[in-house]
């Protein structure tokens, strides 16, 4: 069991802060927590002694203005031992699913701009709030593919 990688950029993004026009500061805490984290389970199903099926799935996690997608793993793992107390394993697996997705916030920049939609962490930034959109994070799992290369020595 482990927590999904992208659980991580969201609580990142929860520990910012983003100005009103009055100069207070607000936390986007409120934005980017959820009352559960994307947990991911991944379980080993041998097929023969040296190779065996890698599965497993992620929970999601959602929370005002993110999403991060339910995911599948999907993998292959082959041992080969070299002796008694040394071997070589090659595994390969795949996520599907898992994408963070940030939404839009709803931001008043009264007689300059009045109401647009904006991307929450910038909208008190130089740009114009339609430019900060394309800065949405739309992103898939950092691990979406993997390719491990493991020698092991017991000792």
């Amino acid at each position: 069991m482990e927590e999904g990688n992208l659980s991580s950029l969201a609580r990142s993004y929860g520990n910012l802060s983003g100005g009103l026009s009055d100069g207070t500061r607000y936390s986007f805490d409120r934005y980017y927590s959820s009352d559960y984290e994307d947990i991911r389970f991944t379980w080993l199903s041998p097929v023969t002694e040296n190779f065996g099926v890698l599965w497993g799935f992620g929970t999601g996690e959602s929370g005002d203005k993110y999403e991060i997608d339910p995911s599948l793993k999907l993998g292959l793992i082959l041992t080969d031992p070299i002796t008694e107390t040394e071997w070589i394993s090659v595994s390969v697996t795949t996520i599907i699913g898992g994408y963070f997705r940030e939404q839009a916030c709803t931001a008043d920049y009264g007689a300059i701009g009045g109401v647009q939609r904006v991307n929450c962490r910038m909208a008190d930034s130089i740009l114009p709030p339609s430019e900060t959109l394309r800065y949405l994070e739309d992103r898939a799992p950092e691990d979406q593919f993997a390719l491990s290369l493991r020698y092991n020595l017991r000792f």
